[in-house]
């Protein structure tokens, strides 16, 4: 095996641990986002979800609950300031810090 093809299946391999890391990462401001969710009803809670994009290089975080009016209401909790019970925001600062680190981790590999 030539030693093009030994650094490319390393450099594959950590890029496949990177992406790991990151899926485990938006599963925790997901997690967060929904604990930190305001619930009256649970609908905004419920709809919070999580979708892949770009092969695992990108995850989009929302929420999308609607009244009966068919209105988006989850916009007005997470940014209005007399609601003030941002959810999305906070998880994601909570956890940026530490999807950062597990990501450099993977990519550094068997340092």
């Amino acid at each position: 095996m030539a030693f093009s093809d030994k650094l490319r299946g390393q450099i594959d391999k950590r890029i496949q641990a990177a992406k790991t890391a990151f899926r485990a990462g938006a599963k925790d401001i997901l997690s967060d986002a929904k604990s930190l969710c305001p619930v009256k009803t649970g609908k905004l809670k419920d709809s919070i979800k999580m979708t892949e994009a770009k092969n695992g290089e990108m995850f989009i975080i929302s929420a999308n609950a609607q009244n009966k009016k068919g209105i988006n209401y989850a916009k007005f909790v997470e940014f209005d300031p007399r609601i003030a019970r941002p959810f999305l925001y906070p998880a994601f600062y909570n956890n940026v810090d530490s999807v950062i680190e597990n990501i450099k981790a993977a990519l550094e590999g068997g340092r």
